[in-house]
């Protein structure tokens, strides 16, 4: 998939020799969304070490995330986002979208699967950062939804949908999956614009199977 990369209109943004888009936080540094690498596998996987940390984000029975479980997330994904530290490229988040994991999601549907986070870094809003990201990509892709479900006891899942202001749909729509809460959050409009995301990548928005719909 392309390399894709971000800027935030209310931080501070900047080009790397390649012309890139970075994202600088006033916060923590500076950031750069981009795709999967080869590099990136061993680290994401060191995050989820336990049968119960895979269940919150897989339906895949192991003890802990393996290379293998990781790349059948990425076959089935149509985008895969990594949150990078800048200048050395560290992975600290991952996150795919998919339309593969809900059988019969509607086609304004698309869906964020597989949020981790690099656990040593857990209270620098990483999650919050990947799913805004997330909606501007699916947004700039034609979709009108944004969703995601959540393991009834994971509460730092919980507390992320609370932080993005995602809408609650559990048990309304005949096609998500029961036994999680599920979540959506509604693109375009002010909301997106609120966002200030800029996009840039080799191969522009719809790399691989990430096509408008």
């Amino acid at each position: 998939m392309a390399d894709f990369e971000v800027a935030r209109g209310c931080a501070s943004s900047r080009s790397d020799p390649a012309g890139s888009a970075v994202m600088e936080s006033p916060v923590i540094g500076a950031f750069r969304i981009r795709g999967l690498a080869d590099s990136d596998r061993v680290e994401i996987c060191s995050w989820v070490r336990t049968r119960a940390e895979l269940e919150f984000v897989s339906g895949e029975t192991a003890d802990g995330l393996s290379i293998p479980i990781l790349e059948s997330w990425e076959r089935d994904a149509e985008a895969c986002l990594v949150l990078a530290k800048e200048p050395d490229q560290r992975p600290m988040g991952f996150c795919t979208l998919t339309r593969l994991e809900a059988r019969n999601i509607p086609e304004s549907y698309v869906e964020l699967c597989h949020l981790i986070t690099d656990p040593s870094e857990r209270h620098v809003f990483l999650g919050s950062r990947l799913v805004h990201a997330a909606e501007c990509l699916a947004d700039q892709n034609g979709y009108s939804f944004l969703c995601g479900r959540v393991v009834t006891t994971n509460r730092q899942g919980l507390a992320l949908v609370r932080f993005v202001r995602a809408e609650e749909f559990t048990d309304l729509e005949a096609w998500s999956p029961v036994g999680f809460r599920w979540f959506r959050l509604r693109l375009g409009g002010d909301r997106a614009k609120s966002h200030l995301w800029y996009w840039r990548g080799r191969d522009g928005f719809r790399e691989k199977s990430f096509t408008s719909h």
